[in-house]
């Protein structure tokens, strides 16, 4: 990851456009990180990654739910077959 003062990438913004094709560019005003430049494929890859997780969490939760409501009929431990695809999910 390249880092790049403000003054510079706002002098430089075609570098700037440029160099975020390639790797992550991070811009600093006064020595503290201020923003981060991606390219369009890499911010969609993020936002699946966080679609991807949110959806797993999600699951998580209701499989939760599921144990806490079955433990009145004694059904407490899941088995491998439940947690199989939630460990799956988390994983990707």
């Amino acid at each position: 990851m390249q880092t790049i003062p403000a003054v510079q990438a706002q002098t430089r913004f075609g570098e700037l456009l440029d160099q975020a094709q390639r790797e992550i560019v991070e811009i600093t005003r006064y020595g503290r990180t201020i923003a981060y430049v991606v390219s369009a494929h890499e911010m969609k890859e993020m936002q699946g990654n966080v679609q991807r997780r949110k959806a797993a969490a999600s699951a998580l939760r209701a499989y939760g739910a599921s144990v806490l409501a079955n433990r009145a009929t004694g059904v407490v431990n899941p088995s491998e077959e439940d947690m199989t695809p939630l460990a799956n999910e988390l994983r990707s």
